[in-house]
């Protein structure tokens, strides 16, 4: 029983180690303003122009009638840049610390005069939290 004991408490102080990578990736509310520094945040270090970030409804049922134990928010986003510049920002948000889920990605040519190279990428997602 000791040697369980002792193997238990060792899982235990492990497991706390990672806890601060869980409670970012399901933080316990929706957290919304932080969200969207870190999504400029990864959208500046890709050199990307951030053009609109919206949130919508956010989904507090839960309980009984859904079985969840969670909650969420969707979101979108539109942004101009370079192939590489969206590249870059879609590598940096699938590997996002918050969990989310990208529920639509289109990219497009940018209407332009000066021949640039710019294209617009729109995004849909949604946002989870223990809310």
């Amino acid at each position: 029983k000791i040697n369980n004991l002792t193997t238990l408490q060792q899982k235990y102080a492990d497991i706390q180690k990672d806890m601060p990578v869980i409670t970012n990736a399901i933080p316990t509310s929706s957290q919304v303003p932080l969200l969207v520094a870190q999504i400029q945040t990864i959208a500046k270090d890709a050199n990307l122009k951030l053009e609109r970030f919206q949130t919508l409804e956010i989904d507090l049922s839960k309980g009984k009638t859904t079985n969840k134990d969670y909650s969420s928010f969707d979101f979108g986003l539109s942004a101009e840049g370079s192939y590489q510049q969206i590249i870059d920002f879609l590598n940096n948000l699938t590997n996002f610390q918050r969990i989310i889920t990208i529920t639509d990605i289109s990219i497009s040519k940018q209407n332009s005069t000066d021949n640039s190279s710019a294209l617009q990428l729109n995004v849909k997602g949604t946002a989870f939290f223990k809310g």
